[in-house]
């Protein structure tokens, strides 16, 4: 699955490179796209201000998520498929319902462009990362964000197996522990176990080892 700024994502044959579908109807760059986790959808985030959802067998357009005030820059879904999570060059990260479109929650506060959020593996958390070097975790159900850092400008994120944050731009990369429940039960962050790695690599969402 591509995304492009001719205002499509596409879907490819892996083995033979054949074009399978087309998702159309974005009135600018497509900045990401990405499955379900069951395979069934596919959701776009574009520079036209929306996300917008899929069918991913027959192409068609099921729904938009419209709210933003800017570029969304990225949308993933939440690990069981119900929710979908938005950021945007408005300062916002937005909470949806994947079914019904209805705006769940606003994540607010960010000074600068939100330039990438995911969810923690269990669902249970929310990490955003701005464009000023901000990272910070809330929980859907909690008015206020539980922690923030200072990471690196422009940052993009990614969870690796063993449920810590990666968050870095270019070839310079730092972990974080993600520590998804504390003593008290509440997700948490501590401070960086690494300053760089070099030799890192984002295939987002989801990061390889060079070899």
């Amino acid at each position: 699955l591509t995304a492009s700024d001719d205002g499509t994502a596409r879907l490819w044959d892996a083995r033979s490179g054949d074009e399978l579908r087309r998702f159309e109807g974005h009135g600018g760059w497509v900045r990401s796209g990405v499955f379900s986790p069951d395979g069934t959808w596919v959701l776009t985030a574009s520079d036209d201000g929306t996300a917008r959802l899929w069918d991913a067998g027959s192409g068609d357009e099921l729904r938009r998520f419209e709210g933003h005030g800017r570029v969304v820059t990225s949308g993933v879904f939440s690990p069981d498929g119900t929710r979908i999570l938005t950021a945007s060059y408005d300062g916002t990260a937005r909470l949806w319902d994947a079914r019904s479109g209805d705006e769940l929650r606003r994540f607010e506060g960010h000074g600068d462009w939100v330039r990438s959020a995911m969810f923690s593996p269990n669902g249970t958390a929310v990490v955003i990362a701005d464009s000023g070097g901000n990272l910070v975790l809330w929980a859907p159900d909690q008015p206020t964000a539980l922690a923030r850092l200072r990471v690196y400008p422009d940052a993009l994120l990614a969870f690796d197996a063993g449920r810590q944050v990666i968050a870095g731009t270019g070839q310079l990369w730092k972990y974080v522990n993600a520590v998804e429940t504390d003593a008290t039960g509440e997700p948490r962050l501590v401070a960086p176990t690494q300053e760089a790695l070099h030799g890192l690599t984002c295939n987002w969402p989801v990061y390889t080892q060079a070899e």
